[in-house]
């Protein structure tokens, strides 16, 4: 009996002695920061002297830090040095170039249309020209738009060549271009498109963009316009400032248009309507938006919609909530780091869920499937109400549209139509004498 309990209790402290071990042995393979950031440093001297090829140690550091975000959300980007300037120069609203529009078309780098008052619009390039070279270089086959940026882009006041073939023309016309900056408008067009009604198409939310609403808006005014559709498909968004001042433009003084909420306690700030609105609550707006409506064009249909000011009409906006800063990294790049959610004067999130495959997120949002036109997935969504007619609206995935419209209502051969063959069409006639 004796020797049993002293075989129990032996196994007894055996097992406990084993789980012991495992316990540090977990405890000892656990790292630590300080570690981790010692094996990222071993690693690259293991590459460096190692792999079998060549590297460049410099991409390899962007890539890492690239790596680092990936553990974050869908929005905490890396910007590398080289790509920051672009970066800059999109919310600025400005550049220094020749100033054309472009696409690459069968192998052709092919102009648009000029910038009106650009460099290249005043020494004569016209839309369908192809630029075959570009001081001497031949700029056939080029696959990239970053090479034809970084191609034509330059100092204001330095000079580029660039040899163009024409439709009519036999030779080759050249033309010496001098950079100068270029004034991208945030809003390309508005017009009436029939009497008493006006179009405006916001492209970009740049730090003029209210500025150039406004003057629109009032011009259209002065026309006799008394509705309004504002375009924001397509706009992927920008300065958080700009959407408060443009949906100011809409709705009344001291309105509550958005709010930011971090993550500590008191961290809310709220952006208010400082002005008079420049389109009155009396005149209807209808507010056009996709799937490639984003950001800062999701405040403003947000608070359009929120204060029942006006019509949303499309599909769903992609669901972007999230508020990034710029921060600048020793290596000269910068980091857009997310530092707030934010909300709808309804208090509703716009930002859809989202998990670590980037690419399957982006994809989601564009994939024909609309979860906010779907009652099974409704049925899961936190539901708000609109502070004036108290409408029901969705959080947590987007702005949903009043008035939803089918994804494409063009067949295959329209759609073939639309994107190319109509220009190149235009391009040939125009170059064709009467």
């Amino acid at each position: 009996m004796h020797a049993r309990i002293r075989i129990v209790a032996f196994l007894t402290i055996l097992v406990l002695i084993v789980t012991s071990g495992v316990c540090e042995a977990q405890k000892a393979r656990k790292p630590t920061i300080g570690a981790q950031a010692h094996t990222l440093g071993q690693l690259a001297e293991l590459v460096r002297r190692q792999y079998f090829e060549q590297t460049n140690p410099v991409e390899l550091y962007h890539g890492a830090i690239e790596g680092y975000l990936t553990k974050l959300d869908p929005h905490s980007t890396y910007i590398t040095p080289e790509d920051l300037q672009q970066t800059q120069e999109r919310l600025r609203g400005s550049f220094e170039g020749i100033g054309i529009y472009f696409d690459i078309i069968g192998n052709y780098l092919t102009v648009l249309s000029p910038i009106e008052g650009s460099p290249a619009y005043q020494v004569g390039l016209l839309s369908g020209d192809k630029i075959v070279k570009i001081d001497g270089r031949s700029s056939l086959g080029i696959k990239k738009t970053s090479e034809v940026t970084r191609r034509l882009k330059g100092p204001k006041g330095s000079r580029v060549q660039v040899s163009v073939r024409r439709s009519g023309e036999d030779e080759l016309i050249e033309f010496s271009i001098v950079r100068d900056k270029i004034e991208v408008p945030s809003v390309p067009y508005a017009f009436e498109v029939v009497p008493g009604i006006g179009y405006v198409k916001i492209n970009r939310f740049s730090s003029r963009t209210a500025k150039d609403l406004r003057s629109s808006l009032e011009d259209l005014k002065a026309e006799g316009i008394r509705k309004f559709i504002l375009d924001l498909r397509g706009n992927g968004g920008g300065y958080l400032e700009q959407a408060v001042a443009v949906a100011n433009q809409f709705v009344e003084r001291e309105r509550l248009v958005v709010y930011t909420e971090g993550r500590y306690k008191n961290s809310r700030e709220d952006h208010f309507a400082k002005a008079d609105p420049v389109i009155g609550t009396d005149v209807p707006v209808l507010v056009l938006v996709n799937s490639y409506s984003a950001s800062a064009s999701e405040i403003v249909a947000g608070a359009i919609q929120d204060y029942d000011r006006g019509i949303i009409v499309g599909r769903t906006t992609f669901g972007k909530g999230l508020v990034q800063k710029q921060y600048s990294l020793k290596n000269g790049g910068a980091v857009l780091l997310t530092v707030a959610r934010y909300f709808t004067p309804s208090d509703r999130p716009i930002q859809r869920p989202f998990s670590e495959d980037k690419s399957s997120y982006v994809t989601a949002a564009h994939d024909g499937y609309d979860p906010n036109q779907d009652p099974d997935s409704l049925s899961q969504k936190p539901v708000y109400f609109t502070k004036v007619l108290h409408r029901k609206v969705y959080g947590s995935g987007g702005i949903s549209p009043d008035v939803t419209l089918k994804v494409d209502s063009l067949n295959p051969f329209e759609r073939r139509l639309s994107k190319r063959l109509f220009f190149e069409f235009a391009s040939r006639h125009a170059a064709t004498p009467f």
